[in-house]
């Protein structure tokens, strides 16, 4: 399954679940109340300015206190926590390709499987490549392995030196698995890192569409948590 159907995966059970119909039949009688909210909230994104780390400024919309919080009804939609923490790990089995070869890297991982932890950060790819070599990547370290275990490579602290690279400068495999590894530990935690410890959201405006309003989330991941969005 591709990085894209994993996602659209996700969306679909969401958009299927009880939860997420609850909502949009609620919402309508819910807008008087945000609109209330929405004038209130003026000037609350110059406070804010850009002090964030994740993958959006905050803008000044605040919920209702009587407004299911958005990250809620996602992890609802998944399962739920409760049921998430029975687990360990969690696998995929990944066809891909894309932007890997704008690095120089386009069949290192076409067809791999991949392995999260769910209790800390940590990813393996295996295979990766040729030769039966699998990857290990935490946030300040990341290698490449036989599949005994004996360390082949590693890289310390491998996100300083993606420092000066480009669109189109070619990675080295400790680069690709330090990117695989980080970005599909996030992907395959969705949505329930978002009940991490240290992990803040806020839920900014709407984005109106032609079939309704979406509601939005912003993230802020603490400096212990790698992400791509840094």
């Amino acid at each position: 399954m591709t990085v894209d159907q994993l996602e659209t995966a996700s969306y679909r059970r969401l958009q299927s679940s009880d939860a997420w119909k609850r909502h949009l039949e609620n919402r309508g009688s819910r807008r008087c109340l945000e609109s209330r909210h929405l004038s209130r909230s003026a000037g609350l994104a110059d406070r804010l300015g850009s002090r964030h780390k994740g993958r959006a400024i905050l803008r000044g919309f605040r919920r209702s206190p009587i407004m299911k919080q958005l990250k809620d009804i996602a992890i609802e939609a998944h399962g739920g926590l409760d049921r998430w923490r029975q687990f360990e790990q969690v696998s995929a089995d990944l066809v891909q390709g894309g932007v890997l070869s704008l690095k120089g890297q386009a069949v290192t991982l076409e067809r791999t499987k991949v392995t999260a932890g769910l209790k800390r950060e940590w990813a393996s790819h295996a295979p990766f490549g040729a030769d039966n070599r699998r990857s290990r990547f935490e946030p300040s370290r990341v290698a490449l392995e036989a599949d005994d275990g004996t360390v082949l490579e590693e890289l310390l602290e491998p996100r300083a030196s993606f420092a000066g690279h480009e669109l189109q400068t070619p990675w080295t495999e400790l680069q690709l698995a330090y990117f695989a590894g980080c970005a599909m530990w996030t992907y395959l935690n969705m949505p329930f890192l978002l009940a991490w410890p240290r992990v803040e959201t806020e839920e900014l405006e709407p984005w109106p569409t032609d079939s309704g309003d979406w509601r939005r989330l912003a993230v802020r991941f603490p400096a212990e948590i790698a992400t791509l969005d840094e």
